[in-house]
């Protein structure tokens, strides 16, 4: 019985989460589904070059999976008229694909793009009594568009459409069901929350830790505040550069913000002058797991109202670190939880309130956790199982 992941992105490309993508792959396989992954060729963060030696339809098979690639347009990443049109013709060719296969049990399809997959291929899948899985880490289009802009109505009509259609949805939190089921008051989803999970963690070695410290010119004399993350659209930096300027008169408390993102020019800019607060480039997984378990102070930080859209993937990271943790998200049911657990504390969006509880913060004598990587991962393993095992007794 066959299980098909369709995706936008695949090594080499970067893309969200990965480890998110590819560890419901290995369940699935772990249940002994045959498990296919559908993309279109690479073209994200790769040289021209790359993108040329990459394009073509090819099949690959991996261990626990089998990738098939369809050659689609190589056009400007950038251009969100790109990514729509190469959506829909993946989405095209990954239909084709399907009808010819049989005895598939589920199609996975990821929240991005938010409805075109869903409505080209649910006729087909429902004609032949396939599931639909629709995985939700963003809603869209609340996270890109105001509601009441004529684009973010026109948007979300297609988006209630995409969510009729699935026969299963997977989110990462209570507020982000919450405002599905907004979307839809008139119709019961099918929704299940499977919170964010860590990944894998291969321990650095000495020199590797000597090196990355170095690099930031960090020292344990110091309250030592890190931001570990993305630099986008949806991440309140601002916040945190403000808050750093109000502490400079303090020189115990130093702020590290590390990552990339299309706003990392413009922080590094405002950071300019700020005595306390350093910004440095992207570090790879295992190094941004290491930050969270020696820093005095990991921060989350979203802007307003996204919280209900969308989930911070770092959180379990910062949690199972045994760090203390800040969030700056505003007011939700994933806050509460969050507030459950030891360490964790939270803020209002003022930069102000923000610097007094840092300040507070580091005036306490807080006794760090143990590191506990990979909790978080067991829990979704038995929750995405469970829901690919009902979807496989459906079917005999």
């Amino acid at each position: 019985m066959k299980a098909v992941f369709l995706g936008l992105y695949f090594p080499p490309e970067t893309f969200s989460s990965p480890h998110m993508f590819f560890d419901v792959v290995s369940w699935a396989n772990d249940l002994n589904f045959d498990c296919h992954v559908l993309t279109p060729n690479p073209v994200r963060g790769l040289s021209s070059k790359e993108v040329k030696e990459l394009n073509g339809s090819r099949t690959a098979h991996f261990s626990g999976y089998t990738h098939h690639t369809f050659s689609c347009l190589s056009w400007k990443e950038s251009n969100p008229f790109f990514r729509l049109f190469r959506a829909w013709q993946f989405g095209k060719k990954a239909k084709k694909w399907i009808k010819k296969q049989p005895d598939i049990a589920f199609v996975y399809i990821p929240s991005n793009p938010p409805f075109i997959w869903n409505k080209q291929l649910k006729h087909c899948l429902k004609k032949r009594g396939i599931k639909l899985v629709f995985n939700i880490n963003d809603i869209y289009p609340e996270v890109a568009f105001p509601r009441n802009s004529l684009m973010g109505k026109f948007l979300s009509a297609q988006s209630r459409k995409a969510l009729f259609a699935a026969d299963q949805i997977v989110t990462l939190s209570e507020d982000m069901k919450i405002s599905l089921c907004e979307k839809c008051p008139a119709r019961v989803l099918p929704i299940a929350v499977i919170p964010p999970w860590s990944y894998p963690i291969k321990t650095l070695q000495k020199s590797q830790e000597q090196k990355l410290l170095s690099s930031l010119n960090y020292s344990k004399d110091f309250f030592n505040v890190f931001y570990v993350g993305n630099f986008g659209q949806f991440q309140n930096l601002d916040l945190l550069v403000q808050s750093s300027n109000l502490l400079q008169n303090n020189p115990k408390i130093r702020f590290y913000l590390v990552g990339s993102g299309r706003r990392f020019s413009e922080i590094s800019n405002a950071s300019v002058g700020v005595s306390n607060l350093s910004v440095h480039p992207q570090v790879t997984p295992n190094e941004a797991a290491f930050l969270y378990s020696i820093s005095d102070l990991n921060i989350i930080s979203l802007n307003k109202n996204i919280i209900h859209y969308a989930c911070p993937s770092k959180t379990p990271l910062c949690l199972e670190s045994g760090r203390p943790t800040l969030t700056v998200v505003g007011e939700s049911v994933y806050v509460s939880t969050l507030l459950t657990h030891g360490n964790v504390f939270t803020s209002e969006m003022d930069p102000k309130k923000i610097a007094e509880e840092i300040e507070q913060i580091s005036q306490l004598k807080l006794v760090a956790a143990p590191p506990s990587f990979g909790t978080s991962r067991l829990a979704a393993e038995t929750l995405w199982k469970k829901i690919m095992e009902g979807i496989r007794n459906e079917n005999r």
